[in-house]
């Protein structure tokens, strides 16, 4: 069953079908338009079983609505690759300014937190995060466990 749950009306609708049927009624697809996730949060409150957002692109929703439906693992046509990231454009390696990679590396590979870091580079967490990724692609490493072992090799090498 498909219903919009894009309002808090629909989520209602939504709310009122899980409380009179029970959890053993079908799975109930809530269609939202999220792009921030609170219309997914509400659905997903509300009682949906699943939601299908259309901001997102269709494929990857064909994937989680197969997963539902069939039983056993759904298949990935395309196996991800575990090799090395490719290296970033230069729009990407554009958006850290000189000296501030250096900077970063050194509060990454501190205790400081990540809201303590923006703080310091006066900007948004969520624009941390983005510099973050922006470093840790173009340096190659997933994480801060793996930027704290790049530093120390070249450390010990240099």
């Amino acid at each position: 069953m498909f219903l919009p749950a894009c309002s808090e009306a629909q989520a209602a609708i939504v709310r009122a079908l899980r409380e009179q049927f029970g959890y053993w009624l079908s799975p109930i697809v809530a269609v939202v338009n999220d792009c921030h996730g609170h219309q997914t949060y509400t659905a997903i409150k509300c009682g949906a079983t699943c939601v299908l957002n259309v901001a997102i692109p269709a494929e990857a929703q064909v994937k989680l609505l197969q997963s539902m439906a069939l039983p056993g693992p759904v298949i990935d046509e395309q196996p991800r690759s575990t090799a090395l990231r490719p290296v970033p454009d230069a729009a990407q390696q554009r958006q850290l300014a000189d000296g501030e990679a250096e900077t970063l590396t050194h509060l990454l590979c501190s205790d400081e937190t990540v809201c303590t870091i923006a703080r310091r580079f006066f900007c948004s967490e969520r624009t941390m995060y983005r510099k973050i990724r922006t470093l840790y692609d173009a340096l190659n490493v997933s994480g801060r466990s793996e930027l704290r072992s790049l530093v120390a090799l070249q450390a010990r090498a240099g």
